[in-house]
């Protein structure tokens, strides 16, 4: 504390313990012993100098060190580096590394959240410093303006979100938590936007389900296909095909061709021609990502918050049977990758969409299936705040593709929009009964 505030502080004031959580400290250094992603997340959330703990400072330029030469820093390598560098000392020691920080993690998977914790620490402290140096400067004679202008630092801070909630009613009536309007991003499609009251809401999880082969990942790449045409950024992690395979079946949709005559490179010259400005039209209306290597949600997180800080709006990840992380049971598994996204959905304020299977009972079924069908149901539709589920059968103008709100936290559940799936296209388009398939023949 002696070197934040100085010696000349009141006693009351200087006996106080600075803002800090040793054990969020220790837990965020022990997921990255070990792991490579979460070590990869440390990297880059944290620095040395956030810590407010010596040791583990220490530490954290060892772990970093490591890094640059082995990416999966154990346990083994981390001490033999430590010896080399003569820094048991400054590290606490051996037995301090061995016995507490080691099994100082409950999960590795929140390493971002321990990370977060160490973060907003170090705010705390930054503001406490400000505070004490406003009152020692009106203390000294400068009065007023001299306060103020310590004060005036408070506002670079970037505050966690919990410390700049209102808390009386007035407060809250002129936040711009309130005043401040939520801008959906559109589905493009104007029956299925109407049905989810305008949209994707930003900070939240969207579950869209289905049976094999009902257009789950088509209906996810027409709606990243028409987010990006209306300017808005978009993530699509594609699990299932390879990055070039989603991108030629986007190109495809917006060009109104043939997706196998692309595939295999045997278009005419008007269909050529057409791809040329489909993808055109894409490049300049805004950025899409598509990403196909990571499937660990260790390594989803820092891709998604990194994405969210580069102003993507909208993210889509295909499918959650594809993603690996913690739990022994593929119930646990899904129940802890969901309340993962679902953390991060609210971080970055993401539109977050996630892919799901329906399980074998509820696509059997009669009437179809409903919201407790997802594949290992449980904690997944309780951490979505709105599920779809689509259903797929052959229609005059192509197949027939109708979305289902099961589950709406921001409107109302039980409405539904139908939409025209053009198959060698691989293109939604509103459902129009009459209207002819397009495209160039």
């Amino acid at each position: 504390m002696t070197e934040i505030i100085g010696d000349d502080v009141p006693p009351d004031v200087a006996t106080e313990l600075p803002p800090a959580d040793p054990v969020a400290e220790r837990a965020a250094l022990s997921a990255a012993i070990g792991n490579e992603h979460a070590a990869r997340v440390l990297a880059e959330m944290v620095t040395p100098e956030d810590f407010y703990d010596k040791r583990h400072q220490r530490l954290c330029e060892m772990i970093l060190d490591v890094r640059r030469t082995c990416p999966d820093v154990d346990a083994v390598v981390l001490g033999s580096r430590i010896a080399d560098a003569n820094a048991w000392a400054a590290c606490g020691g051996a037995d301090y590394l061995n016995n507490d920080i080691l099994d100082a993690c409950p999960t590795a998977v929140n390493v971002a959240h321990y990370c977060t914790i160490v973060k907003t620490k170090v705010q705390e402290r930054r503001a406490l410093e400000l505070m004490i140096r406003a009152r020692q400067a009106f203390e000294r004679g400068d009065g007023f303006a001299g306060a103020q202008a310590e004060l005036a630092q408070l506002a670079t801070l970037a505050r966690p979100v919990g410390e700049v909630q209102p808390e009386t009613l007035t407060e809250w009536l002129d936040s711009p938590l309130l005043t401040t309007p939520l801008h959906p991003v559109t589905t493009g499609f104007r029956d299925l936007d109407l049905a989810l009251d305008g949209g994707l809401l930003p900070g939240t999880l969207t579950i869209v389900a289905a049976d094999t082969r009902h257009g789950k990942s088509t209906l996810a790449r027409n709606e990243a296909r028409c987010a990006v045409l209306s300017g808005v950024p978009v993530l699509l992690v594609t699990l299932e095909d390879q990055a070039a395979e989603a991108a030629r079946l986007i190109w495809a949709a917006q060009a109104r061709v043939s997706v196998v005559r692309l595939r295999y490179r045997t278009l005419h010259e008007g269909e050529l021609a057409a791809i040329a400005r489909a993808k055109a039209e894409l490049a300049a209306a805004a950025r899409l990502r598509i990403e196909g290597r990571v499937n660990d949600v260790l390594a989803l997180v820092p891709l998604l918050e990194a994405e969210a800080a580069r102003g993507t709006r909208l993210a889509f990840i295909d499918q959650l049977t594809w993603v690996t992380g913690p739990g022994d049971t593929e119930y646990l598994r899904f129940s802890n990758i969901s309340r993962e996204l679902k953390q991060v959905a609210l971080r970055t304020g993401l539109s977050l969409v996630l892919l799901h299977q329906i399980n074998r009972t509820g696509a059997e079924r009669d009437e179809g299936p409903g919201i407790h069908d997802l594949r290992g149901s449980g904690n997944l539709e309780g951490d979505a705040d709105t599920v779809l589920i689509i259903v797929s059968k052959d229609g005059d103008n192509g197949r027939l593709m109708t979305v289902q709100v099961k589950k709406t936290r921001h409107g109302r559940a039980g409405r539904s929009a139908k939409l025209t799936w053009i198959e060698d296209q691989g293109r939604l388009e509103d459902h129009a009964p009459d209207a002819p398939k397009g495209g160039i023949r």
